[in-house]
């Protein structure tokens, strides 16, 4: 008797299990359509780059959902209205004004910017002031939805003429002993883990053998790019001021010589920063990481994109202000 029922559970079960097993494999896209998917997204990324640089509102505008949002690491989020209410301010003031990407990055419905360079002509200075950041942008076909802006709220008001540096620039020699690159052979994610792992133990020696000596360093605070020295030199003395500073990944992705990943710094105030004593005060801030490997696993490029304002404003620091007669 008991043969019948298995057979009978068995026909009930199996429609269940083959709905399950084919909507898991539906998850799977196909990589052809996959690979024109993310061709049409840098497409139509690259369109809406077209039309900003031409300050064209309207145009920039229609790549947008009509339920964008725009997030800064640094600013609550904001919706569409207020989005274009921003950009046609930007174009108001800084008439010219351009945005390039070196790179668009793609993954899943997604883009990463990287190497995003502002370029403001400033007439009255005779000059072209360049803002870095680098932009994460979720899309909805060929619209974006949500923008995530991360970069250093001070880098606009330095270029300006507006405060100090709040961070200068490190000056040799350091204190960690340099070695010569060693090959991890580890694939970008996976490299990219290792180096959170060594910042979170605040191994310098390690970090340094994982980046070759000219790789392309570009540390927000810093508001330039910098060599391999300057980038351990800056950790030096962020590391001395957090000592218990920890670095802990939201969401990660790559690809085949990149990674990404979105990243929230938590730390103490325990040691001296930017000339001021220790505050005992703690810090947390979201910030942007990208970097690019060698077939080695080494760095040839690092992106670290975290608000030093934010920071400031967290321990109570403000800004030095340039006299307005200078």
């Amino acid at each position: 008797m008991k043969k019948p029922i298995i057979i009978i559970l068995f026909s009930v079960l199996l429609p269940i299990i083959a709905s399950i097993t084919c909507l898991a494999g539906s998850e799977a896209e196909d990589p052809k359509m996959l690979a024109q998917r993310q061709k049409e997204m840098i497409e139509a990324a690259l369109n809406a780059a077209d039309a900003f640089n031409e300050n064209d509102l309207e145009k920039y505008m229609s790549f947008f959902t009509d339920d964008f949002i725009k997030e800064n690491i640094s600013k609550p989020a904001g919706d569409k209205d207020a989005f274009r209410t921003s950009v046609a301010g930007f174009f108001k003031k800084f008439p010219g004004i351009r945005n390039y990407q070196k790179y668009l990055l793609p993954f899943k419905n997604s883009l990463v910017f990287d190497e995003c360079t502002f370029e403001i002509p400033i007439p009255e200075k005779d000059k072209t002031i360049r803002i870095f950041h680098m932009d994460i942008v979720e899309m909805e076909g060929n619209r974006m939805k949500v923008k995530r802006t991360f970069g250093d709220g001070a880098t606009m008001k330095v270029a300006l003429g507006f405060i100090e540096p709040p961070i200068p620039l490190p000056q040799p020699p350091v204190a960690t002993t340099i070695a010569d690159p060693k090959p991890t052979d580890l694939s970008p994610l996976e490299a990219q883990e290792q180096l959170q792992e060594l910042w979170n133990k605040h191994d310098l020696s390690s970090i340094a053998e994982m980046t070759h000596a000219n790789a392309e360093i570009l540390v927000s605070p810093l508001l330039a790019p910098v060599d391999r020295n300057a980038y351990i030199g800056w950790l030096e003395l962020f590391f001395t001021a957090f000592p218990d500073i920890r670095m802990t990944p939201v969401y990660s992705d790559g690809g085949s010589d990149w990674a990404f990943s979105e990243i929230k710094l938590t730390g103490t105030n325990s040691g001296s920063y930017i000339g001021h004593p220790s505050t005992g005060k703690k810090i947390e801030l979201g910030a942007g990481y990208l970097t690019r490997f060698d077939t080695n696993g080494l760095v040839t490029s690092l992106k670290l994109y975290v608000d030093s304002m934010v920071i400031m404003k967290q321990l109570g620091f403000k800004p030095i202000e340039i006299s307005a007669k200078q």
